[in-house]
């Protein structure tokens, strides 16, 4: 079965080595009516162009997900609607934390906040507003490995 023109995969080769008929995800524009007409006739204007030429996606970075479509519950996409180019191929989301809490206990009477009290050293009176300490580092993201995403552009 040959691969359709549009089909996107990850590679995991030298960007030197990209097959025959592939294109780097990479954003770049192509003429409409050149080379690649197959390719635009499959994905059309979804990841960006104008009258003249059209872009490839740009997914360096990007984890890919799938279209939503009507599907309802804990899998839906909540935000859609907040986008430019909706529930639909080429449609990016920022990234975002769902918002949530932590609680937090004071200690009882008498106690201490943060290593012991050690020699009955007087307590300040606990924060009026306390807060978690933050933790992390500069993005949420699960575990991944770098690969190429490359475009079916031609047979």
């Amino acid at each position: 079965m040959e691969v359709p023109i549009g089909t996107i995969i990850a590679f995991g080769g030298k960007v030197t080595a990209i097959p025959n008929n592939y294109l780097l995800c990479d954003g770049k524009k192509y003429d409409r009516d050149g080379d690649y007409r197959d390719l635009f006739a499959a994905i059309d204007l979804a990841w960006g162009g104008d009258a003249v030429e059209f872009n490839v996606p740009d997914l360096r970075g990007l984890f890919l997900r799938g279209v939503n479509g009507t599907r309802e519950g804990d899998f839906c996409d909540p935000d859609s609607t907040n986008r430019s180019s909706g529930n639909a191929v080429g449609s990016i989301q920022p990234d975002a934390i769902r918002s949530h809490s932590h609680g937090y206990t004071a200690p009882p009477t008498g106690g201490s906040y943060g290593g012991g009290n050690p020699g009955n050293i007087p307590q300040n009176p606990p924060p009026a507003n306390p807060t978690t300490a933050p933790f992390g580092g500069s993005e949420t993201r699960p575990k991944n490995a770098y690969v190429y995403y490359l475009i079916k552009a031609r047979n």
